[in-house]
């Protein structure tokens, strides 16, 4: 009676067994699943980022350029294009671009840099005596944007840097 009874345990016990494995599997896996498309998602989200970041970047760059070129053109002695205003106009407008998008560490870099810019364009606008065009170098302008472009560039090194995206997606997928 005993053996009788303890094969009717067994063949009852052992497929309740297997389904409390198999639930356990299932739920395993479902859980790496789930973390997996969390962690793809958490890479595509600040690949996407990274791009728009980027492209906001080479705007700004862009239109500093251009703003660039108008203030070595007077240096070497042409009029002040009359648009020079209005370039300095859309470099403020890529700079707000940057910022409402970008991280704390690049947007003081960002601010300081484009108010040199509007420092040394609202002077060399100021007529033909203006201080840019009264005997000083060349090297002047440069000398002014200088340390704050290359503070600029540091920074935008380190916002587009792959580590950078990296350390955001490792935080994002601990959340759970």
């Amino acid at each position: 009676m005993s053996a009788d009874l303890a094969t009717v345990i067994l063949s009852g016990v052992l497929p309740l067994v297997g389904v409390l494995i198999g639930a356990g599997a299932t739920i395993s896996v479902q859980r790496n699943s789930t973390r997996t498309s969390r962690l793809r998602f958490v890479a595509e989200s600040q690949q996407a980022h990274r791009a728009e970041v980027k492209s906001a970047i080479v705007s700004y760059l862009e239109i500093v350029q251009q703003l660039q070129t108008c203030l070595d053109s007077q240096e070497h002695g042409e009029e002040a294009p009359d648009n020079l205003l209005k370039v300095l106009e859309h470099v403020w407008l890529a700079y707000k671009q940057i910022d409402i998008i970008c991280s704390e560490p690049l947007r003081d870099p960002l601010l300081e840099h484009t108010q040199a810019l509007q420092t040394v364009a609202r002077e060399s606008t100021t007529g033909p005596r203006s201080r840019w065009r009264r005997g000083r170098k060349r090297s002047d302008y440069w000398a002014v944007v200088r340390p704050y472009q290359e503070s600029l560039l540091n920074a935008i090194r380190e916002e587009l840097s792959p580590a950078h995206d990296w350390e955001n997606i490792i935080v994002a997928s601990r959340g759970t």
